[in-house]
């Protein structure tokens, strides 16, 4: 991890995080990245162009939520919604949060794990770079839409598909730009760290 594959991560875990000011940082991360690339000047203007049209775009396709979260896949199964329902900030699993720090150990050891690791060393290590010498250029792309897609058993309807998208995307673009493995493992645990978030607030609320 040289200093403009730190930039490109945090880049990444800002946009992974979400929110509107985190957008403003992935850019600010993104333009220093660039900026320690550049060739040329024309490059850098491009660079920055490039990834901030990119940024406008993710914001923009929040509109059409609206209309296609009406398209639906399927309903979300009982089961599934009531084991969503029991992962913060209340309870964990039907284990009171309040005082339980272990339970955050064990939430952090599972999602480094199982969750992160498993899915960035399989889909960023392994498939994207086999991906890579069919595709070329694209692949960061093609292998977004179908991380996206590999979430499907997640994915109610048709806006919950596109929402994970810009997400999806971006982390491959960088990691295929990188030819790095680390900057994925970064943004991704950013960007699922929101249930982490609910347990910890639970524990100490």
């Amino acid at each position: 991890m040289n200093l403009d594959a730190w930039c490109w991560a945090g880049s990444l875990a800002a946009f992974m995080y979400g929110g509107n000011p985190a957008r403003w940082l992935s850019l600010s991360f993104a333009v220093v990245a660039l900026w320690l690339e550049r060739r040329r000047f024309t490059n850098l203007l491009l660079g920055i162009a490039g990834v901030a049209g990119f940024i406008l775009a993710s914001w923009a396709i929040g509109f059409t939520a609206p209309w296609l979260s009406r398209l639906k896949f399927y309903e979300e199964p009982a089961f599934l919604k009531d084991f969503r329902s029991h992962l913060g900030p209340n309870d964990f699993m039907g284990f009171p949060l309040h005082g339980r720090w272990w339970i955050v150990i064990y939430y952090v050891v599972v999602l480094k794990l199982l969750n992160i690791a498993g899915e960035e060393l399989w889909w960023r290590g392994y498939i994207l770079p086999r991906q890579e010498l069919v595709h070329g250029r694209a692949t960061w792309a093609i292998h977004g839409f179908l991380w996206a897609a590999f979430h499907i058993f997640w994915i109610w309807n048709f806006w919950d598909l596109v929402a994970k998208l810009p997400t999806c995307m971006a982390l491959a673009f960088v990691c295929q730009k990188q030819k790095n493995t680390w900057p994925g493992v970064i943004g991704h645990t950013f960007g699922n760290s929101a249930i982490l978030v609910g347990i910890v607030r639970g524990v100490i609320g």
